[in-house]
């Protein structure tokens, strides 16, 4: 799943031992994410490949 910190929290990731990033990470779906979300340290969220539109017309137009 894809997570965001909420607003001022700092979530530290238990494997990488790294801060989870602003813009948000693909993060396993367990229990400690789980939890955080649960806590509101995080958000589900839409990674950011996925808000960029892919147009093939586009592309073959040029």
């Amino acid at each position: 799943m894809f997570v965001k910190p909420n607003a001022g929290r700092l979530v530290r990731d238990p494997v990488k031992g790294t801060f989870l990033p602003e813009t948000g990470e693909e993060v396993p779906d367990n229990s400690f994410w789980r939890r955080r979300l649960k806590d509101g340290d995080v958000q589900k969220s839409k990674s950011e490949s996925a808000l960029v539109p892919t147009d093939k017309t586009e592309k073959s137009k040029k």
